[in-house]
């Protein structure tokens, strides 16, 4: 296998990337922070896919590659990370087209040729970023890559735009990144987009989204040109790549406009239904407390849960569970508090457990997932 030579200490080069992990946490989008992982140190990679690129790929290397060499030595430094810590492949395919490893170490990233050829070295410069940034977030806990849920998609948008500035630091300005951004989605060459210009194009195409954009890793075109723009003003930003005459924008509003514009755009039909569900799974646990005699402020208890709780579906689905013999109520109530758990897990598997994690800290004694203890509450 051709892996680059590690002449320094892993620890060292470990210790290397925490601190650049450190510099960048900040312009991670906020609401996937809680949900990613670093990678989990210096491991073989034993994924069939990595082993195929080892063996049709061409490491670059300056004595391979040395044009490019130079270009990922460029990016390194501006990320402030050891070269050492970066292997990176070019492969034999002529679309604009990069990906990377993002949950083990040393850091793995793979080009195209196209890309390589095609952009210009500060537009590559973007895309490498892009890549590296991956790997400085990590990767999204549980994520599986063949069985995506509705929340999965969402945490993946957000990696797109916190991955999408970290490339902006490492180029030399806002025109190269978006060029980048439309060179890789469009296919188009400089000489077909020369004299385009971004703001126009941000005017002139009205972003409309279906329930299909909902199943997209990333984001649309319009909101990551913009998210782009939006960093590019920011004055944590644009003092760290040494702007003297920084925004006055703070990162936590470009990070509440983005966040918003993802929430009612691509974000909206995925939060409605994951809500949807919390809300009709949460009736039940919620009926078992009024079993139990236990007084709800049902707005206060809203607010705590993050879910909205309504007086009257509690009332109908404490009415429906009555409705049954008494030998009947607790499966009939167990199996309505299993299919609800089920589910919400099928498609927000993470705001299921932060729900059951709050409900379980108000209501210690209440064990709602217990067959036993509904059995012994309604009994």
């Amino acid at each position: 296998m051709l892996l680059r030579k590690q002449e320094k200490n892993m620890g060292d080069l470990q210790s290397n990337y925490l601190e650049a992990r450190r510099i960048y946490e900040p312009f991670i989008i906020p609401y996937i922070r809680d949900y990613i992982e670093p990678p989990r140190g210096f491991i073989e990679n034993k994924d069939s896919n990595f082993n195929q690129l080892t063996k049709n790929s061409l490491l670059i290397s300056e004595s391979s590659t040395p044009k490019v060499e130079k270009y990922l030595i460029d990016v390194c430094k501006k990320l402030k990370i050891d070269r050492q810590l970066v292997q990176a492949f070019v492969y034999p395919k002529m679309d604009i087209e990069a990906f990377a490893y993002s949950n083990k170490l040393p850091i793995t990233i793979a080009l195209s040729a196209g890309a390589v050829s095609r952009l210009s070295p500060e537009q590559l410069f973007f895309v490498i970023g892009h890549e590296i940034g991956h790997a400085l977030i990590g990767s999204i806990i549980n994520y599986n890559q063949e069985s995506k849920t509705l929340e999965d998609y969402i945490f993946a948008r957000g990696m797109e735009i916190s991955a999408d500035r970290i490339g902006l630091i490492a180029t030399t300005g806002i025109e190269f990144a978006q060029t980048a951004i439309l060179k890789v989605l469009s296919g188009l060459d400089d000489n077909l987009l020369a004299g385009s210009n971004i703001h126009k194009v941000l005017n002139e195409n009205k972003l409309e989204v279906t329930e299909e954009d909902s199943y997209s890793e990333h984001p649309p075109l319009m909101i990551r040109l913009e998210a782009l723009y939006n960093l590019s003003t920011c004055k944590e930003y644009n003092e760290l790549i040494g702007n003297k005459d920084s925004s006055s924008t703070k990162l936590d509003i470009v990070n509440k406009t983005i966040t918003e514009m993802l929430e009612v755009t691509v974000d909206s039909f995925a939060t409605r239904k994951i809500d949807e569900r919390m809300e009709e799974f949460a009736i039940w646990p919620v009926t078992l407390l009024i079993f139990n005699q236990v007084k709800i402020d049902m707005a206060d208890l809203s607010k705590k849960l993050n879910v909205k709780i309504l007086k009257e579906d509690v009332q109908k689905a404490f009415n429906l569970i009555n409705s049954y013999s008494d030998f009947e109520k607790p499966d009939v109530l167990y199996e309505k508090i299993q299919i609800g758990i089920a589910s919400c897990r099928s498609i927000a598997p993470r705001h299921m457990a932060q729900l059951h994690e709050k409900f379980s800290r108000l209501f210690p004694t209440i064990l709602y997932t217990k067959k036993e203890f509904i059995k012994s509450s309604l009994l």
